[in-house]
């Protein structure tokens, strides 16, 4: 997806659904939803022009399971991360995850980890015939409260979403998350496809442009006069 592609109407509104979910109770969901076509088009706009500039994060503690400190972003700025990670990113970062990595996937729920459970569970019994083994429940100790973490995170998105023309939007993103760990981070440089990938998303585009002609119908053999239906 380029990114004119990304600035689109439709893209945009695609990822407010998507941020709204679970959310829709809260002041600053309920006060986008209640304007949500004016402030989609004006996002769209703000995009295109290269003059969107991410908001202050919200910081908060949550007590549940444990004390943890939250830095959320405004809900236009979750807008916006959701039509870069669920158009670009989400793709380019799932093909390296290994089967059983379950984090905030596409059908990948909890049934289908319950049933990947099921079927380990099922497979060491029929392996060895008792059961005896074991299951490793871990966290990471303050993982997302790391400055290191925070960075290789960030580094790793940046990599990501260095394709088109995202390096303005890029830039302003890291000098947000840069203020937060105290230290400047410089986003990748555009990265420059070959002329044959060019070529190749090009006619890509050009068919999903095209309209879509349904198949013509079989032509009828015509039946000469005098021949009964049945023959």
């Amino acid at each position: 997806m380029t990114y004119q592609e990304l600035c689109a109407f439709e893209v945009l509104y695609d990822a407010y659904l998507e941020a709204r979910k679970r959310k829709r109770k809260k002041p600053a969901t309920a006060q986008y939803e209640a304007n949500v076509l004016a402030y989609t088009d004006r996002l769209s706009h703000i995009l295109e022009a290269k003059t969107y500039r991410p908001g202050k994060f919200e910081t908060f503690y949550v007590f549940e399971p444990k004390k943890r400190l939250v830095q959320a972003p405004a809900f236009v700025d979750k807008v916006v991360l959701h039509a870069i990670t669920d158009n670009v990113l989400y793709d380019a970062i799932t093909r390296s995850f290994i089967r059983d990595n379950y984090a905030s996937q596409k059908r990948k729920g909890t049934h289908d980890g319950l049933g990947r459970l099921k079927w380990a569970m099922t497979d060491y019994y029929r392996k060895h015939g008792n059961a005896d083994g074991w299951v490793l429940k871990a966290d990471v100790h303050h993982f997302f409260a790391s400055k290191d973490e925070i960075k290789d995170s960030w580094t790793a998105w940046d990599a990501h979403a260095a394709h088109g023309d995202t390096y303005a939007l890029r830039t302003k993103i890291a000098q947000q998350v840069g203020a937060i760990i105290g230290e400047p981070l410089q986003p990748r440089r555009k990265i420059t496809a070959s002329p044959s990938v060019r070529q190749l998303r090009r006619l890509r585009q050009q068919r999903r442009s095209q309209p879509q002609n349904p198949p013509e119908a079989p032509a009828l053999a015509v039946r000469p006069d005098g021949i009964p239906p049945w023959e």
